[in-house]
C-alpha cells in the first residue's frame, strides 16, 4: 500500500472514532486513489459510518440501563424512588430516540443524534 493510500486509510478510521461520528458523510472523501486495484468502496464507507453510530447509539443505551432497573427494584422494594416521574419519562422519551434513530432521516450524522437530558448527562459523567 502506498503513502497516500495509507493517508486515505488513517483519514477513513479517524473518520470513526470510538467518541462516534464526526459530522460528515462519504460524499466528502475522495474516491479516486489513482491504483486501479486499491478502489474505496463508497457504500462499505457509509455502512461504517452508520455501523459506528448504532454501536454509539447501543452504548447509550446500556449506559442508562442501570436508572431502570434502579427504578424498578425501587418500586418492587417499596422504598422511595430516587428518579422523579418527570426524569423517568424524560428517560424512557430519551431512549426511545435512541431507538428511533436509525431509521430517521439524516442518520447517521452527529446533528441527527438525540439529546440526552441534562440531568442524565452530568450523572453519567459522574458532575
Amino acid at each position: 500500500m502506498n503513502w497516500w493510500i495509507g493517508g486515505v486509510v488513517d483519514y477513513l478510521k479517524s473518520a470513526v472514532g470510538a467518541a462516534g461520528v464526526k459530522e460528515q458523510s462519504a460524499d466528502d472523501i475522495s474516491w479516486n486513489t489513482g491504483v486501479a486495484d486499491e478502489v474505496i468502496n463508497k457504500d462499505q464507507v457509509e455502512n461504517n459510518l452508520r455501523d459506528a453510530a448504532r454501536k454509539w447509539r447501543n452504548e447509550q443505551l446500556m449506559a442508562s440501563q442501570w436508572l431502570l432497573d434502579r427504578d424498578r427494584d425501587e418500586i418492587a422494594a417499596g422504598i422511595p424512588l430516587t428518579l422523579t416521574t418527570e426524569d423517568f419519562y424524560e428517560l424512557i422519551e430519551y431512549r426511545q430516540e435512541l431507538r428511533d434513530w436509525p431509521q430517521r432521516p439524516g442518520f447517521p450524522k452527529k446533528t441527527t443524534k438525540p439529546l440526552a437530558p441534562d440531568w442524565l448527562m452530568r450523572m453519567l459523567q459522574g458532575v
